[in-house]
């Protein structure tokens, strides 16, 4: 049986200014992965020109087997990271989870793209940050989203996302200096990183879900 590998990639300015081919790279993964989604054509190109409310910080790409088959965007607002737009080529949901298991190792306790030690400099005078992905209750893929998301686990931590919608709100005892900012979207999942580690999902925090989705443990 063939080795699999994956890999995490992110993608700044300066790398889209160096290497201008990026940006018709990331363009035709989303014209792929947002085939049956309703994105314009240019979607990532008018995400990099202001066109929507968030210009992304960062890019990130997933690739398995050396090809690029997934991306999503990264946007910094003080204590958060917001994850948005992500898509994947193929039609498995196993790479789908695959990838957010990915990211979420790599960007939090990767040996590559550890965005905790960016984050404590934004904001020296805190402990707590978050991971947060907004998801679309009224999309055809929200069910397989939100059971991966839920499932979302990580090697001697256990499953680390918290279900959080608007009209039930929070404990902020439990989600210090959180600040959720809800415009079209309704529900989140929200990660909390503490001293610089993940922390696993708090029971109350959890959803049932009938996908079965069974993504592989990453190492944490």
């Amino acid at each position: 049986m063939p080795t699999i590998s994956y890999d995490i990639e992110l993608i700044g300015q300066t790398e889209l200014l160096l290497y201008p081919d990026n940006v018709n790279k990331v363009q035709g993964i989303f014209d792929i992965g947002f085939s049956t989604g309703g994105k314009d054509t240019n979607f990532y190109i008018d995400l990099l020109n202001g066109c929507y409310a968030h210009k992304p910080d960062l890019t990130v790409l997933f690739c398995k087997n050396t090809h690029n088959i997934g991306m999503s965007t990264l946007f910094f607002e003080n204590n958060t990271v917001i994850v948005e737009n992500i898509c994947i080529t193929t039609t498995r949901q196993g790479d789908y989870s695959q990838f957010v298991n990915s990211m979420v190792v790599e960007l939090i306790d990767g040996p590559k793209y550890n965005i905790v030690p960016f984050m404590n400099r934004l904001q020296n005078n805190i402990s707590d940050y978050y991971m947060i992905l907004y998801v679309d209750n009224k999309a055809e893929s929200y069910s397989y989203v939100q059971a991966i998301y839920s499932k979302c686990k990580i090697e001697n931590i256990g499953e680390v996302f918290n279900f959080i919608t608007k009209a039930k709100g929070y404990d902020k005892t439990k989600f210090p200096s959180l600040n959720m900012k809800w415009t079209y979207f309704k529900e989140a999942f929200v990660l909390r990183i503490k001293n610089n580690k993940i922390i696993k999902r708090y029971d109350d925090y959890a959803i049932v879900v009938n996908v079965n989705i069974t993504p592989t443990p990453q190492k944490g």
